[in-house]
């Protein structure tokens, strides 16, 4: 991802003016980098999904992520080339962070299988409550899996937010095991939540 490097937006705008003005919370320096740098961000979250609502959402949240850390003083401006060098590194960063926050979404869903913790439901004090009990029961049938390791990776990923990875390390186990671990954690944990919510079959 390269955007321009020279005299990026509407003429009058270089890097040091958007920076300055982004800081003033000038509008038209906002707008000026987004003409500058949007379709090079957006170019590299193509490569990063193929849903096109999530390249969107992730090029918007993306640019102000930038901006709000130009406006709070995250970033100042030193020298020449110096905002598109940390621009790369920034937006590099948080594209792969909201990569990698939609893969432990998945993640999540799909341990929890016909259990969804976040329902897109109208709130009310009923969808409250039973958020509530499945919250609960997820959490005692976490506890009550007989097998520690398996135990220990599903708390982490479930309840911690961690990835595959980050349980490994912290296991300090090979992925592939704390894989297996998972699956059969999670094979566990349907049933255990199937018997707590009173969804067993005939067929299990």
């Amino acid at each position: 991802m390269h955007p321009p490097a020279e005299n990026p937006g509407p003429p009058d705008w270089g890097e040091q003016q958007i920076v300055h003005g982004i800081a003033a919370r000038r509008s038209e320096a906002r707008a000026a980098l987004v003409t500058a740098s949007h379709d090079a961000v957006f170019s590299f979250a193509c490569r990063l999904s193929p849903d096109e609502d999530l390249r969107r959402d992730w090029t918007h949240d993306c640019l102000l992520r930038i901006i709000s850390d130009i406006e709070t003083g995250a970033f100042k401006y030193r020298h020449p080339g110096g905002f598109w060098s940390w621009f790369r590194k920034r937006s590099w960063f948080l594209m792969l962070e909201a990569r990698r926050v939609d893969r432990r979404r998945k993640d999540r869903e799909t341990l929890m299988g016909d259990f969804p913790i976040d329902s897109p439901a109208t709130s009310s004090p009923h969808h409250d409550l039973e958020r509530t009990e499945i919250v609960q029961a997820v959490e005692d049938c976490i506890d009550g899996i007989e097998k520690k390791k398996q135990r220990h990776a599903l708390q982490l990923l479930l309840m911690r937010d961690y990835s595959y990875r980050e349980t490994a390390e912290t296991m300090d186990s090979p992925l592939n095991s704390v894989r297996t671990w998972i699956r059969l954690g999670r094979l566990a944990l349907r049933r255990c939540l199937r018997r707590r919510l009173g969804m067993e079959t005939s067929e299990e």
